[in-house]
């Protein structure tokens, strides 16, 4: 089992160059849950690009979506 850190982070990510804000429910190394402000359609497997905002600086990651459903979904970073 993959330990994750639950956190309330404000995340923002981008699917074919359409921008999207959230917020990031938990992480782990290998993936994250995140819960979208707006409804979303995302499919599964699909890449997607993800800019985790800190006091100083955006770390850009790109991952691959696992499941999701309206408002939330779980994405492995590669």
């Amino acid at each position: 089992k993959i330990e994750r850190t639950i956190c309330n982070r404000q995340v923002s990510f981008s699917i074919d160059g359409e921008e999207y804000e959230g917020t990031i429910e938990n992480i782990s190394n290998e993936g994250t849950l995140i819960l979208a402000k707006t409804p979303v359609q995302l499919q599964q497997d699909e890449e997607i690009s993800i800019t985790i905002t800190s006091a100083d600086q955006g770390d850009l990651k790109k991952a691959r979506v696992i499941w999701a459903d309206e408002g939330a979904f779980g994405a492995k970073f590669i």
